[in-house]
């Protein structure tokens, strides 16, 4: 693995760039109490490089204590299936979440562009090529709902935020702001 792949960019921060330009996305991985958080699980096809990034950091055999996306979009979503069975751990989603696990995209969920863009398109292709996407990009079966205003699942030291708008049960995860303030902490 390429050491541009994961950096850490905060104490017990870390993050990992999988693919490239267009096509790329960031994952992060976040140490926290004695244990540590995958956030997001990039496009599909990228868990093995989430796989290999982790053991770079945490040790061989290195397995999240959780899973939390920050909402389901194939580019944040895409290896947590592939993931989740890797390491027989559920994928935390806001309860809003949740009608999004089955890989569909419905109309009426979500913003303009999967309304009136990704919707769309997807109804032009052929059914068989739809239903391979549909299922690659599937949570059923593994996906869980976290509770936003409590405390992430795995990040102890962490609080999870709901920041509604781009989907209806997208959440951010933050660090109390003690956590950043001593001399030499990047934050």
């Amino acid at each position: 693995m390429s050491g541009r792949a994961v950096a850490e960019i905060a104490d017990g921060v870390y993050r990992i760039r999988a693919g490239r330009g267009i096509m790329a996305s960031n994952v992060y991985l976040i140490r926290s109490g004695g244990s540590w958080a995958l956030i997001d699980a990039a496009w599909p096809g990228r868990g093995q490089l989430i796989k290999v990034a982790a053991e770079s950091v945490f040790g061989e055999g290195a397995r999240p204590a959780s899973m939390p996306l920050t909402y389901i979009h194939p580019d944040h979503s895409g290896s947590a299936r592939e993931l989740a069975r890797t390491w027989d751990l559920p994928v935390r989603v806001h309860p809003d979440e949740l009608a999004l696990a089955d890989g569909r995209y419905h109309q009426e969920y979500g913003n303009p562009l999967d309304r009136w863009l990704v919707v769309p398109l997807t109804r032009l292709l052929p059914r068989s090529r739809a239903d391979l996407m549909i299922s690659k990009a599937s949570l059923a079966g593994v996906a869980r709902p976290l509770d936003p205003p409590g405390l992430p699942p795995g990040l102890p030291d962490w609080q999870c935020i709901a920041v509604p708008g781009h989907t209806p049960g997208h959440v951010a995860f933050s660090a109390p702001a003690t956590a950043c303030s001593s001399p030499g902490t990047r934050c």
